[in-house]
């Protein structure tokens, strides 16, 4: 019976967002205030970045006019540990010297949702770049009244900070929100 319950709010809430979402043409968001969430999974270390710096632009009606475009300050990461946080910054993982920024640039969007599914309404590929590494990366791009909400997976080991070497051990959860304006 809970689950019936959980599985009926959540259809509610998605069907809700989307029809609110996508009854609007264009989504924006311009902010100096966006912060990302990232989750660390190996090593159970969770953090944030704030200020981050974004323009956000996403027409419904032809999605190819789509715009998206961010940069993080490396300076401003925390993990709510000041020792942790500053060996973060050191030449060993972000290097913030040589490499104070992180930036993302879309190149692509393509509309995925139906009214009938459950995934995020928009996927949002573009190139990644951290510590000098351009990687690509697709976020699933979900809508509130208020918010654009960015979510990936990453690999540290991609970018050249990972704690431990190798792909399995560099999984990060990554989650962008910024205000819609």
């Amino acid at each position: 019976m809970k689950l019936l319950f959980r599985l009926s709010s959540t259809l509610l809430v998605s069907t809700f967002i989307f029809n609110f979402s996508f009854s609007q043409t264009t989504i924006k968001s311009e902010s100096t205030d966006a912060i990302a969430h990232f989750n660390y999974i190996s090593e159970e270390t969770k953090g944030e970045i704030n200020k981050i710096k974004c323009s956000v632009s996403i027409d419904t009606l032809n999605i190819k006019n789509s715009k998206a475009e961010g940069v993080a300050q490396v300076d401003l990461l925390s993990t709510s540990n000041a020792v942790r946080d500053k060996h973060l910054k050191s030449k060993t993982y972000f290097n913030l010297k040589l490499f104070p920024e992180i930036t993302f640039s879309a190149n692509e969007f393509v509309l995925t949702k139906s009214e009938n599914d459950s995934i995020a309404p928009v996927k949002c590929k573009g190139t990644l770049t951290l510590k000098g590494f351009k990687k690509p990366v697709t976020f699933d791009v979900y809508f509130t009244e208020t918010q654009i909400i960015f979510k990936t997976e990453i690999y540290a080991d991609d970018f050249g900070v990972a704690i431990k070497p190798g792909k399995e051990n560099s999984l990060v959860e990554l989650e962008i929100i910024t205000e819609r304006n």
